[in-house]
């Protein structure tokens, strides 16, 4: 049975008596501190329902931000094992499915083994070095972040003199530029371990921190 206009009409009139009645304690007219903690509460409100428009939007920024591959070149950096073993680096600015990227590099040329992590290092907006993880060779290759990033040289993270042991077999890396303080003024790197060994015996993999004023130095 469909509900009738007068049926409808004392029932918004049954809500308004209800929000009368409670109005009073909601909106005390002698109690300042009452009526401030509801305006803070409508504040609230109001600032976590425009936050939740805009988290999707700032949550994408922040991803876009962290994506080693893709810089301001429009550039996307993808090493791919594969049979060749190459480094590959796609151009954004072509309409997707971004055909004919250019190979950086193979195992036919400077690449040991697979190529593993791939990581940018800023030295301006659009200048820089890719950063490659050659596993086979326990190497990493560096080459200019600019078109056709060509190959400059290539080092390793060696034993410290501290009983620290080096990278070997690395699989991820995450390179920085930001200004940490310290030796770390020009950067870090943070490149995955897979053999760690203290002394002669075998740990469980870990990450070695490497100030990457160290490998500036050595480019040089």
């Amino acid at each position: 049975m469909r509900p009738t206009t007068s049926s409808v009409n004392l029932k918004r009139g049954q809500a308004m008596n209800v929000i009368k009645s409670v109005l009073p304690y909601l909106w005390p007219k002698s109690r300042k501190d009452i009526q401030l903690r509801v305006v803070f509460a409508m504040v609230a409100l109001i600032l976590g329902e425009i936050l939740g428009v805009l988290a999707p939007y700032f949550y994408g920024v922040s991803v876009d931000a962290l994506a080693p591959g893709a810089d301001e070149n429009q550039t996307l950096f993808i090493s791919e094992e594969e049979t060749n073993g190459v480094l590959k680096a796609y151009n954004l600015n072509q309409e997707y499915p971004f055909l004919n990227p250019v190979i950086v590099d193979s195992r036919e040329g400077n690449i040991g083994g697979d190529p593993e992590g791939v990581a940018i290092y800023k030295t301006s907006d659009t200048e820089g070095y890719v950063i490659l993880s050659s596993q086979g060779d326990n190497k990493f290759n560096v080459y200019n972040r600019q078109k056709p990033y060509q190959f400059i040289s290539t080092f390793t993270v060696d034993d410290s003199p501290r009983g620290i042991d080096g990278t070997s077999h690395t699989d991820g890396i995450s390179v920085s530029s930001y200004n940490f303080g310290g030796k770390y003024t020009k950067g870090m790197m943070i490149a995955q371990d897979d053999e760690n060994l203290d002394g002669e015996e075998l740990k469980n993999q870990n990450f070695k921190i490497i100030p990457f004023k160290q490998v500036l130095k050595a480019l040089k």
